[in-house]
């Protein structure tokens, strides 16, 4: 995660919780990483329910859609959080 992307994930935090102090941004980071665990969860549920079934063919999209939310959204969205906590560690507006 560059600046840029810290500076707009500052703003939507801002604009959604109004958030501007660094214990309100890190209950931002924490949720974003919580909506991560959702979407892990809800992939390995249709990777569970797309194996057995992609054996009669019907099951195969439900476990491409489930491969992808596990490894795309997921990894994206943890990635995400735990970058934007450590940038919010290192921002020099919030230092002491």
């Amino acid at each position: 995660m560059d600046k840029m992307e810290y500076n707009a994930m500052k703003g939507l935090a801002w604009r959604q919780l109004g958030a501007n102090d660094f214990e309100s941004l890190t209950y931002f980071a924490n949720q974003v990483e919580k909506q991560s665990k959702v979407y892990k969860y809800i992939g390995l549920g249709l990777i569970i329910v797309g194996v057995p079934l992609s054996f009669v063919l019907v099951g195969i999209p439900l476990l491409l859609v489930g491969l992808f939310m596990y490894f795309a959204v997921y990894k994206k969205y943890s990635a995400k959080a735990q970058s934007f906590r450590q940038l919010l560690t290192e921002d020099p507006e919030f230092s002491v």
